[in-house]
């Protein structure tokens, strides 16, 4: 080892991908995990010809508050790739949700 060689030994071998934080675990991550799978079961189920219908975008975005330009990243695998869609417990696509509540008690 020289002296311009300053890692730690037990790094050598490992990508930077490997020791970096992911998802929410990041210091700057702007959405959650929780998030992010709905958007993905979303874009799913989204209807399609051979692209997105008009308006999915909007409506995903306004459902989860990811930005559009995130949920295309999302959507192709640029980013968030190590995060599964959210499962859909109790059936159908209305029952996902993130877990919110509005002042009425209800699930967002």
């Amino acid at each position: 080892m020289t002296t311009t060689d300053m890692r730690d030994p037990a790094d050598y071998g490992r990508s930077n991908t490997q020791r970096r934080a992911r998802g929410q675990a990041h210091p700057h991550a702007v959405y959650s995990n929780a998030q992010v799978a709905l958007a993905k079961r979303l874009l799913e189920d989204a209807p399609r010809v051979t692209v997105l219908a008009r308006g999915t975008l909007r409506d995903i975005s306004k459902r989860t508050g990811i930005a559009r330009s995130a949920l295309l990243h999302i959507h192709y695998g640029t980013s968030w790739s190590h995060i599964e869609p959210a499962t859909t417990e109790g059936g159908g696509r209305n029952s996902l949700t993130l877990g919110r509540k509005s002042s009425e008690g209800r699930a967002v």
